[in-house]
């Protein structure tokens, strides 16, 4: 584990819920932290997640530079700000 940032996503609600998601917009930054979970987590966080958050490809902002990662995202009419 370790701190990252995205770039060009800010915290937002799963709405009607109290369940945050990352909504783009831009200039804004998520800080958060950089995982690389083993096949039986991912099965886990994905059960954990649920069916409206998509696991989508992202590039995240290390203390070594830019690295390809993935986020759970909901559909744009599912998050409000």
């Amino acid at each position: 584990m370790r701190p990252a940032s995205l770039p060009g996503f800010t915290r937002g609600m799963l709405r009607g819920t109290p369940y945050p998601t990352l909504l783009p917009c831009p200039g804004a930054r998520v800080e958060g932290m950089l995982i690389r979970p083993v096949p039986r987590a991912m099965v886990a966080l994905k059960r954990y997640e649920g069916a409206c958050y998509r696991l989508l490809p992202v590039r995240v902002m290390t203390a070594r530079g830019p690295l390809r990662a993935r986020a759970w995202i909901v559909p744009g009419f599912l998050a409000q700000r």
